[in-house]
This record gives structure tokens, sequence and C-alpha cells, in this order.
């Protein structure tokens, strides 16, 4: 497999990746802002931790949703559609006056990106098997786009600080609009016209029992709730370590860059390890980088911690995710499955904060330790995604190449079949 996309997927992948760079930049773009959103709307300090609790919660609840409403309709009109509510969600924000309006927004934005969220990951799933792009390399670069996009929006908002709410916001609505349409252009073709007609006629692959599938994406997605609460039980209680303004922004935009530099190389990479060892790599660096946090409330030393932290996130982040995606052939729906993975992974951000709070007033700098060792919880997985891998590898074994490609090709040909209505709905 050459290392160079081919052309027609270099575009719809590049407008796949910009759509969740800039959602995550218009969710970020808000911080800087919450003191006149604050002012506008009469938010109290409880209104304002309600904002961005409703918008996880319904994030988390409508995940499982979209990955069923994906996985029976078309990829590229759900992800408009997803991206039309958020860019409205984003502009009834701006003009919210009300503590009410604020909350009813904030919850329709979190249902928008939860019903997104699903659908992005089976539109690469798509791609990467009509192009015959390797999962690992794509989702590894969704990782480096997310966090480019939370950098970015602090960023924006800070240059164009003197717009005001309104106008960033509706710059932001008008962005995500014409980043729907961009997606689903890229996703507009359908899957069959990609690909040979004999491969739509090959007979599926039996299914994975429900029961197994069912487990394989809750243990992936378990390995990311992990994941996804070591990081964010440091976004409270850094701020609480440092105090200095200037050396926190420092800490959160290196850490950042790290992940984002280690995802493009990941993605770059060709072989290396498997889901299994990038969760090893990951819990033994991440612990590591905890544990340099307690050393002292110096820059000097918290800085260096956040970057360590940050090379093994992006290690489980593709883990996780590169481990879903294999899932794709064994003949069950992938939308309900990054649906039930993205559910179970959106609670370790609810879930974080509130534990990194409580270690760090009860323990102080050693409560770093501890989330470090919490996060390291993740290793309980090696086990089961080590017998997954062999079960895989057996079934490819079994299975030879081309007819594995058939096994795809006829999946996905069935799941277009699905969304035009030419076959009739399943249950």
């Amino acid at each position: 497999m050459t290392s160079r996309l081919p052309g027609p997927a270099r575009w719809r992948i590049f407008m796949l990746l910009l759509a969740v760079s800039s959602v995550n930049a218009a969710y970020t773009v808000l911080i800087p802002l919450v003191p006149q959103i604050e002012r506008d709307a009469g938010l109290d300090k409880a209104g304002i931790a309600l904002m961005f609790a409703v918008y996880a919660g319904a994030k988390a609840v409508a995940q499982p949703f979209g990955g069923l409403w994906v996985d029976r309709w078309r990829t590229g009109q759900v992800a408009l559609l997803s991206l039309l509510l958020i860019a409205l969600c984003v502009y009834l924000l701006a003009i919210a006056r009300t503590p009410l309006a604020v909350l009813a927004a904030r919850t329709a934005w979190g249902v928008g990106a939860g019903l997104l969220t699903p659908t992005l990951y089976q539109g690469v799933t798509e791609l990467c098997v009509r192009y015959a792009v390797p999962t690992k390399r794509v989702m590894a670069w969704f990782g480096g786009a997310a966090v480019t996009g939370l950098l970015l929006g602090p960023a924006f908002a800070g240059l164009a600080v003197g717009f005001g709410l309104y106008w960033l916001c509706l710059i932001c609505a008008v962005v995500t609009v014409g980043t729907g349409f961009g997606v689903h252009a890229a996703l507009r073709e359908p899957t069959a016209a990609a690909v040979p007609a004999e491969a739509g006629t090959a007979p599926a692959a039996e299914p994975l029992p429900r029961r197994v599938w069912l487990g394989t994406v809750v243990l992936f997605g378990v390995l990311d709730l992990f994941t996804n609460l070591a990081y964010s039980a440091l976004e409270p209680t850094i701020p609480l370590y440092l105090r200095d303004a200037g050396q926190i922004s420092l800490v959160f935009v290196l850490g950042m860059a790290t992940f984002a530099v280690v995802s493009w190389q990941l993605g770059r990479s060709r072989g290396g390890p498997r889901p299994a060892g990038l969760i090893l790599l990951g819990c033994a660096i991440g612990a590591a980088g905890f544990a340099v946090l307690s050393f002292g409330d110096s820059v000097w030393a918290v800085a260096p911690g956040m970057v360590v932290i940050m090379v093994s996130q992006p290690m489980l982040y593709l883990a996780a995710r590169w481990g879903t995606a294999e899932l794709r052939e064994t003949g069950r729906p992938m939308g309900l499955a990054f649906g039930i993975f993205g559910a179970i992974s959106d609670f370790g951000y609810m879930l974080g904060p509130l534990l990194g709070v409580f270690l760090f007033d009860r323990l102080g700098p050693p409560g770093f330790t501890v989330v470090g060792l919490v996060g390291a919880l993740g290793l309980l997985c090696i086990g089961p995604v080590r017998r997954w891998e062999r079960r895989a590898a057996a079934a490819d074994d079994r299975c030879p190449a081309p007819r594995r490609a058939e096994v795809r090709t006829a999946a996905l040909v069935s799941h277009a079949s699905r969304s035009a209505g030419t076959i009739e709905h399943g249950p």
C-alpha cells in the first residue's frame, strides 16, 4: 500500500477532519467568552457549570441514537443535518438572554454533537475501505484534528475578542454550515459505485455473535473512558495548582501541541504496535507523566509532566478507535458500534473533573499520581484486547485477502443500499 493517499480520498478525508476540527473550535471558542455569557444571560456559577454539564450529558446520550440513524440512512445526510443543528445552536446561544435559553441551546448543541460523532467515524470507515487507506492512519489524524480544533478556538477568540459574542458565534455558525455541505459532498458518492459490481453479490461473512460484538465495543469504550477521565481530571486541577494564567496557558498549549504531533506521527508510521501494544505503552507513559506532576507546583515540573501525559494520550485514543473500527469486518452495524463506544467514552469527561478536584483537595500534589493510577486501569483491557486480536488474526488466516476485500465491500454496499431505501430496513 502506498504512503500517498489517492487523489479523491485526499479531499474527502480532509473534509471530515475539518468537520471535527471546526466543531471543537466552535466549542472552545466559548471558553474565553464565558464572562460575557454570564453577564448577558444572568447566569450564576451553578448555571455556568450546568452550561457545560448539559452539553456533555446530551452528547453522551445522543451518540447511540446517532449510530442507529447513520446505520439506516445516508452518512452524508446525517452529517449535514447534525452540523446544521450545531450551527443553529451556536447562533441561538449568541442571542440567548435568559439562563433557560442558554441551557436549551447547549443541550441541543450536545445532541447535535452526539449525532455527528458516530457519523464521522462511520464516514471515515467507509472512505478507508473505499480507497484502501489504513484505518490506523486516518484515526490518528482524527485525534490530531480534534486537538487542533480545541487549540484554535481560544486562539481565535483571543484574536477576535473585539467582535464580541454575537459576531464570533455567527462566524462559527457560518463556518459550521459550510463544513456541513462540504462533508455531505465528501460522502455523497454511494459506496456501491466505487467497488466492483460483483462485490455486492459476495456472500456476507458470518456476523460476530451479538454478545461478543457488544462486549468488544464496551471494552474499547471503557478503555477510552479511563483515558478521558485521566485527562479531564487535569482541566480544573492544574489551574488550582499553578494559579498563574500565563503558566496555565503554556502548559495546556504545550500538551495539546504534543498530542497533535504524536497523533500525526502515529498516523504516518507503518507497522508498529497493535492496539494492545499501544495500550501498554500509553498507560505506562501516562502514569509516569502524572507522577512527574506531583514533584512540585512549579511550571518547570508541570509542563514536562503534561508533555509526557500527552505523548501517552494519542496512543490510547488511537488504540480505542482503531480497535472499534476493525469491527467493520464482523458483519455488525458500525454506526451503532461507534455510538455505544462514544456514549461510554464521554462519561470519562464527566467523571474526570470530579475525581481530580476531590483528590487534589484531599491529597494535594500526590493526588496527581493517584489520577495516573486510575487512568492506568486501562491496562485491565489488554487481556481481552489481545484475545480479540488473536481472534481477528485467526479469521484473517481462514479468509484470503481477496475474500476479505469482498466481505468489506459487500458490507458497505449493503449499507449504501439500506441508505438509499433499496432494501427493507431491519429491526
